[in-house]
């Protein structure tokens, strides 16, 4: 199920990219259409975390941490 805080990240076109990429590859494995929000929901269980390391801006009002607490609603060491 995809929750308001997981559909935020959305908003970002890259992430949208790499949920299609995810999905073709996917798809491809299972040699049907996964579609996107099976994609998706796998991508963000398995992928988010680290790409949230490496493209969120610091700059931003949230830290990223903050937003890794609010997307996975857990604490992160």
């Amino acid at each position: 199920m995809i929750t308001p805080e997981m559909k935020e990240l959305l908003n970002d076109s890259r992430v949208v990219e790499e949920v299609n990429k995810h999905r073709w590859y996917e798809s491809e494995k299972k040699k049907m259409d996964v579609g996107f929000e099976y994609a998706f929901e796998d991508w963000h269980r398995k992928y988010a975390l680290n790409w949230m390391k490496e493209h969120v801006s610091l700059g931003k009002i949230e830290t990223i941490t903050e937003k890794i607490r609010k997307v996975f609603g857990r604490r992160i060491v």
